[in-house]
């Protein structure tokens, strides 16, 4: 059975790029566009990751995440995406477990996904 990883993200590259890159790695991906969309399929479906954007156009990455905790959603561990490196450092503090500094590479991601 292969893992389930959602991905939270509106740049349709990157969405792409790391839908490929998570199928490489064994995972069966969803994605949402904004953060109510993903909060939506959090109230149906369990992931094993969820990967958040920090910059989505209805809300930043840790709000997302605070309402998924707040409605009960089911994840595994929770990864924040972001080209601003300051919040590599502040990551841990919003709830999450792991930072992808955006874009993503795939060296970059085989080495985070062999953490998972």
């Amino acid at each position: 059975m292969s893992k389930k990883a959602l991905l939270i993200e509106d740049d349709d590259m990157t969405i792409m790029c790391l839908k490929n890159f998570l199928k490489q790695e064994g995972f069966e991906a969803e994605t949402a566009e904004n953060g109510n969309a993903g909060i939506e399929k959090l109230k149906s479906s369990s992931f094993d990751v969820i990967m958040v954007d920090f910059n989505l156009p209805d809300m930043e990455g840790d709000k997302v995440l605070a309402t998924i905790k707040a409605n009960g959603g089911s994840y595994g561990k929770a990864v924040l995406m972001s080209g601003d490196d300051n919040l590599k450092g502040q990551y841990e503090s919003k709830g999450f477990n792991f930072f992808l500094h955006k874009p993503v590479t795939k060296p970059q991601f085989k080495e985070f996904a062999a953490q998972l």
